[in-house]
């Protein structure tokens, strides 16, 4: 539908690049990521994406900035806490440049969507202890998911060369 707009419009090649090019191919894959990935997995993603650049694909904006912007800018305006936008750089820095490109902060400021930059005064600097309890079963999950083989490997090894020692 965006691409139809686009056309109507004269922004084709603007907002989707040059017909069977290489951009339109990676703006097609981050629009499609909005799909595929949840709202802080997405942020992850966007974040490792933005290390280096200003922009998702190319040098200007295109419909991969605006998608993933609407996509990410609920999260980032009202469900992340001050030190987890920290903890995402480059999807913060990136969120920012883009909600204040003309036109887009008369969009979403009246939306509720503006992220803003965290107070470290009022939200505090850092996470609660609950919250570090939190993040820490998460990423043993994730940790276990990934690699639950490699570290019982590595257990069992630490296990042997003790026993060994003992024997010594």
């Amino acid at each position: 539908i965006m691409l139809e707009i686009a056309r109507a419009c004269y922004l084709e090649e603007i907002l989707f690049g040059k017909a069977d090019s290489v951009t339109r191919t990676e703006i097609g894959q981050f629009v499609e990521s909005v799909g595929r990935l949840a709202g802080r997995e997405l942020a992850e993603h966007i974040n490792t994406q933005m290390a280096t650049k200003m922009f998702l694909v190319g040098e200007s904006i295109t419909t991969a900035d605006i998608v993933i912007f609407a996509a990410l800018a609920p999260l980032f305006s009202s469900e992340l806490q001050g030190y987890e936008k920290f903890a995402l750089p480059h999807a913060f820095r990136w969120i920012d440049h883009i909600q204040h490109l003309p036109g887009l902060l008369e969009q979403v400021q009246p939306k509720g969507l503006f992220t803003s930059f965290p107070d470290l005064d009022t939200e505090g600097s850092g996470p609660s202890k609950r919250q570090l309890k939190k993040m820490a079963k998460a990423q043993e999950a994730k940790d276990k998911k990934k690699g639950g083989a490699e570290s019982a490997d590595a257990g069992a090894k630490d296990q042997k060369q003790q026993k060994g020692k003992q024997a010594q």
